[in-house]
């Protein structure tokens, strides 16, 4: 069989070398087709780079060519290793002929390597130097961008930089009848060229003979306009602002702004002019506002409520001087975790959105907040990390769906309000009487049977809304409290109607005995019991549930009578209202019950 062609590394990698020089003259030519013939600054600028893209490909096939020769090098001594080896153990040993290298070829080789090292030398102190330059602009324009509250919006490199700029601007306006494409923008340009070819021939010449532009020369410039990817410059510029009856600012980091077309009072179209972002110089970039949060660095009060926000960018932790922050009315589906970032806030307004959950790492970050505004959401629980907003004094979840609340809401010593009303609550923690600065309590429309013991510690307390639960009665010592307004209609409270009762005979724990008798040497701060008790935190836990009977005032631990006692709130709170109330009493036997003169009855359930 006849054995096929194969290719040697050296016949693959000279393949390679080919096909690339080709394609980077299809390149190098379709760069030429984008300059004008008489535009010799450009042409120039273009001569440069293109020496070093030719430049770069030739140093990159000399690296190559010497990394397949080192390879070849490297198993050619292998080889001839191995064919030595073989030799001395055959007792044969034969000269291996070196191919001879001439003096002369030596010096040239030697001359050639010197010579691309110095291109290369030349070739990167080129490219440093370019960079250096183009960051020098862009700190520059940056800068003189930011005294105008604007930053740059990087446009394609493609020929049509200064028409896509343009483009882009007219859209920011959204202006009807102002917003035109590159190829309407260019095709418009040509034709008013066209239309006022006196004013423009003059600033035309051929590069070759320096004369002005003929008929033909200019048409077919006109077409290039229109066609072409040809760079647009001053003289499109001056075409465009007639067109679109607007000046054009071109802003440059070297030299003061270029102001065309002045004698139009619009708002100017602005273009970064960019000498050396590319390489090929006359770049154009548009221009943007610079986003509006994060210059609002001394913001105090934002208001975005009533809108359809669904999420808040991170932007919002530049606002660090936020005191009061409204996102009522909008389509959260959580409290936003950016939030948790904003430490000067102190009003937070969260109403009718969609949250359902209120994340512990957000509150926790709010430890200066005042007011918290949670109302109408779906929220059905709040963390025991709530606890972290020391500065609290308004809270409120109003038409939520809560069943509970956390006993850390006792950590909030400066809570002054507090609104729960519309939740799903079955009872209150006793925590919540450790809110000693509380005056207002809202609870309205739960499911609440009773109200926790101990309410007589609020002696802030002014207003109380229990108004749509299930309550029988109000606690005990609730008649002491100093209110100004009670809201209590629709529950289930016991009524007065007197009815006999048989008393069992009273039998006391030995556990209840003993606890009455401690309660009672604890009353005396020099008895023994009293400095002992602290040592023993079981016990002293077991008798903090303990009472005092309404008569005789003696302390007990199990609650022996549960009785009631019918309270005027005109005549006994010297409230306003002719309701009267029932409030809860404890009394300790049925000897203190059974004692004449007193307002109390016994509870009779059925």
């Amino acid at each position: 069989m006849e054995e096929g062609i194969v290719e040697t590394p050296e016949e693959r990698l000279a393949k390679q070398h080919r096909k690339e020089k080709k394609d980077l003259q299809a390149k190098i030519q379709s760069m030429k087709n984008a300059v004008p013939k008489n535009d010799k600054k450009r042409r120039k600028q273009l001569t440069e780079e293109i020496a070093k893209l030719e430049a770069d490909l030739s140093q990159k096939h000399e690296e190559e060519l010497r990394q397949l020769e080192s390879t070849n090098d490297t198993k050619a001594e292998e080889v001839i290793n191995g064919v030595e080896t073989m030799k001395m153990e055959g007792g044969e040993q034969e000269e291996v002929k070196q191919p001879r290298v001439t003096k002369a070829q030596r010096r040239r080789d030697k001359k050639a390597a010197q010579e691309k090292e110095r291109e290369s030398r030349i070739a990167e102190a080129e490219v440093q130097n370019l960079q250096g330059v183009r960051h020098q602009e862009g700190l520059k324009l940056a800068q003189k961008l930011t005294q105008q509250q604007l930053q740059i919006k990087e446009i394609s490199s493609d020929g049509h930089c200064m028409y896509r700029a343009i483009e882009d601007q007219l859209a920011q306006r959204s202006k009807p009848g102002l917003t035109m494409s590159v190829k309407e923008l260019r095709s418009r340009t040509a034709e008013h060229m066209r239309s006022h070819a006196d004013d423009f021939l003059p600033f035309l010449t051929n590069p070759n003979t320096g004369d002005m532009y003929s008929t033909d020369e200019f048409e077919k410039y006109c077409n290039e306009v229109e066609h072409t990817a040809a760079w647009g410059g001053q003289l499109e510029l001056q075409a465009l602002t007639q067109v679109l009856h607007l000046p054009i600012e071109v802003i440059q980091a070297d030299s003061p702004a270029i102001k065309i077309g002045e004698e139009y009072n619009s708002e100017p179209i602005t273009l970064v002019y960019m000498r050396h972002a590319y390489g090929l110089g006359e770049h154009y970039n548009s221009r943007v506002l610079k986003p509006l949060i994060p210059r609002l660095t001394n913001l105090s009060v934002l208001l975005l409520n009533n809108n359809s926000i669904t999420a808040l960018p991170a932007e919002l932790l530049s606002l660090q001087h936020l005191a009061e922050l409204n996102l009522g009315n909008n389509a959260l589906k959580e409290v936003p975790t950016v939030l948790g970032h904003l430490e000067s806030l102190r009003k937070l307004y969260l109403f009718s959105n969609q949250i359902t959950v209120v994340p512990p790492d957000v509150i926790v970050g709010l430890q200066n907040l005042v007011v918290l505004n949670l109302n109408h959401n779906q929220i059905q629980r709040l963390p025991p990390e709530i606890k972290s907003l020391s500065k609290l004094q308004h809270l409120s979840v109003m038409d939520n769906k809560l069943e509970e609340v956390p006993a850390e809401l006792g950590h909030l010593t400066k809570l002054s309000e507090i609104n729960l009303t519309s939740n799903k609550l079955s009872w209150l923690p006793q925590q919540l009487y450790q809110c000693k600065d509380l005056t207002k309590v809202h609870v309205a429309r739960n499911k609440l049977t009773s109200l926790p013991e101990g309410i007589r510690a609020l002696t802030k307390l002014q207003v109380v809304d229990v108004a749509g639960n299930k309550l029988c009665m109000f606690p005990v010592e609730f008649h002491l409290l100093s209110l100004k307004e009670l809201y209590c209609e629709g529950n289930r409270f016991v009524h007065c109607e007197p009815m006999p009762s048989e008393q069992d005979a009273e039998v006391l724990s030995l556990k209840e005995l003993v606890a009455r008798f401690v309660l009672q040497e604890d009353r005396n701060k020099f008895s023994l019991v009293h400095r002992m008790l602290p040592y023993y935190p079981c016990l002293t836990a077991l008798l903090a549930s303990g009472s005092c009977c309404a008569l005789c005032l003696g302390p007990f631990l199990t609650t022996w009578l549960e009785c009631v006692h019918f309270i005027s709130l005109r005549k006994d709170m010297k409230m306003k209202s002719s309701l009267t109330i029932p409030v809860r009493a404890l009394l300790c036997s049925y000897k203190c019950f059974n004692t004449d003169g007193h307002p109390y009855y016994g509870v009779a359930t059925r």
